[in-house]
């Protein structure tokens, strides 16, 4: 509510700050995010970008999307963390393929195990020609068995 002024309550970032630290450390993988963010931003605290990248960590290691997101930029731009390109773009590589583009591997996979082989093959081209090294992977194997 704070973090955004909802619900007739006026937006107040150092409130929302305190409110997500508490759910943050009980444990809340989304608080641990939005701390994280606040931290990176400056929003109700100060700007802390190793505070920040240890968050993004903490959220990355326990599913969060979106902390996998920041934990590759985090590399990537060297927020709070000496920069790396290779970390950077392994881990923005595992969010292409774990976010809504990656979906078609997930249906491609979903056919394939219907031993639906054409459309498994078609959503696996269309991830190969969108760069997915799974997708290329996969198209070389259908094609070279003829399934």
């Amino acid at each position: 509510l704070y973090a955004h002024g909802l619900g007739g309550i006026e937006q107040d970032y150092a409130q929302a700050f305190q409110h997500y630290a508490r759910a943050a450390e009980m444990g809340d993988v989304q608080a641990i995010f939005n701390v994280g963010e606040m931290f990176r931003v400056g929003q109700g605290v100060e700007v802390n970008l190793p505070k920040a990248f240890e968050l993004f960590t903490s959220a990355a290691l326990q599913g969060h999307f979106k902390g996998m997101l920041m934990l590759g930029l985090s590399y990537w731009y060297g927020w709070g963390v000496e920069r790396n390109c290779g970390d950077a773009v392994y881990l923005l590589k595992l969010v292409a393929e774990r976010g809504p583009e990656g979906r078609v591997l997930r249906d491609a996979y979903s056919a394939y195990k219907k031993h639906d082989f054409a459309k498994a093959f078609r959503l696996y081209l269309r991830a190969a020609e969108a760069g997915y090294e799974v997708g290329q992977c996969n198209v070389a194997v259908m094609a070279g068995k003829r399934e």
